[in-house]
């Protein structure tokens, strides 16, 4: 039975004869496959803490203020030889759960810790923004350092070197109004 279930959840069913026979996808299947993952629509304390590494010493902080606007902070140390590389997330939003604005705040050490921190930098941009934005070569700016402003699926996205230390990056993003509305609706 289980088999049988798992079969047509992919698209598979099995007929009276015992032959499998190829399922057309189900229009639910059909958006799930194009649309890859859907942006955060409802950011709340439970995804905030999702945001933490079981390797760290401290939670991420879930923050909401009298008017509904809430924060969520999160540091991700990830200690080597010498200096310790981090990424420091900062991200705020609206009543409505909606996300308004975040900073990733990215601390390189060594080469590799520049492609952990930025392929983790870019996992926090998937789970705001959705990853059916291309995001062409992304993980490979971040970690050269490569300064850049662009919009991606409707945010404002900025990554600027921190005052003169080229070890020190923060990459901003602005929702704007109604970005994600209608998306996940």
């Amino acid at each position: 039975m289980l088999v049988v279930a798992l079969l047509s959840f992919v698209g598979i069913t099995m007929d009276d004869t015992r032959t499998a026979r190829v399922m057309e996808p189900t229009p639910l299947q059909q958006i799930v496959a194009k649309a890859g993952r859907i942006p955060v629509r409802n950011f709340d304390a439970t995804r905030c803490k999702a945001l933490a590494d079981l390797s760290q010493k401290a939670a991420p902080t879930f923050t909401q203020m009298p008017n509904g606007d809430w924060e969520c902070n999160s540091l991700l140390e990830f200690p080597e030889t010498g200096r310790t590389p981090s990424l420091f997330i900062q991200i705020r939003g609206n009543k409505d759960g909606r996300w308004t604005y975040f900073r990733l705040k990215l601390n390189f050490g060594s080469p590799l810790s520049r492609q952990i921190l930025s392929e983790r930098a870019l996992s926090v941009i998937h789970m705001l923004i959705g990853d059916r934005t291309p995001m062409k070569d992304l993980t490979a700016k971040l970690a050269a350092g490569q300064e850049f402003e662009s919009a991606l699926a409707g945010a404002k996205v900025r990554y600027k070197q921190e005052g003169m230390d080229k070890s020190r990056f923060n990459l901003f993003g602005t929702n704007s109004p109604g970005f994600s509305k209608g998306i996940a609706e």
